[in-house]
């Protein structure tokens, strides 16, 4: 997926290859990210040392991922709704740019797993589809809705787009901090003091089930 610096320029470098069209494209890529790094200095200052979580299908998130850590920010959780294996060099590409180890949570349905989680990593930003927001936003964490209708998302242009949407709400996180005082989720303290995963067994089948 073109989301992110290096994926859009990954993208552009295939199709190139596929007619002749290397040497216009890499001026083209060359100039672009020239003009992108130095539109998101401005923001840079606030995403340093900001922790962020995403939850999504598993390419959405790898890819909205390392749009994240190349405008400054750290991931230090991914909540996938599935896993296929040749999406693991993705996850290794994520591990060689952390600065710290990533928790992956492969659960769908499951909000009791990533409000713990949430509870335990307290990220400053939470970017989840827009129905999937509702957890992170009562527990007062600034939410932002991966592949906002009316927002550019994908391309150098997108990255731009979601580092000013980002930044303009972690100057003001008001509104979820105002939420998180007056609605409270319906989980015990006893399970956020509890491994989040306690609930699966080895064969990674819920022990319900």
């Amino acid at each position: 997926m073109p989301i992110g610096i290096d994926n859009t320029s990954l993208w552009l470098r295939d199709i190139a290859a596929v007619f002749g069209a290397e040497e216009p494209v890499e001026r083209l890529i060359a100039a672009e990210e020239a003009e992108l790094k130095e539109a998101l200095r401005e923001f840079r200052p606030l995403f340093e040392g900001k922790k962020v979580f995403v939850s999504a299908g598993e390419f959405r998130a790898l890819a909205t991922s390392r749009l994240l850590q190349e405008i400054g920010l750290e991931v230090v959780g991914i909540r996938s709704f599935h896993h296929d294996d040749f999406a693991n060099v993705e996850y290794e590409k994520l591990a060689g740019e952390s600065k710290s180890d990533y928790v992956v949570d492969i659960a769908n349905v499951q909000p009791f797993e990533e409000a713990n989680l949430l509870k335990r990593l307290k990220p400053d930003l939470f970017l989840g589809h827009a129905n999937g927001n509702m957890t992170a936003a009562k527990l007062g964490i600034p939410t932002h809705v991966i592949y906002n209708t009316g927002l550019s998302y994908i391309g150098y242009r997108g990255v731009y787009e979601v580092a000013r949407r980002l930044h303009r709400q972690l100057k003001n996180p008001s509104y979820n901090r105002n939420l998180s005082q007056n609605i409270r989720l319906p989980y015990t303290e006893n399970w956020y003091g509890a491994e989040p995963f306690s609930y699966l067994n080895t064969s990674g089948r819920a022990v319900n089930e």
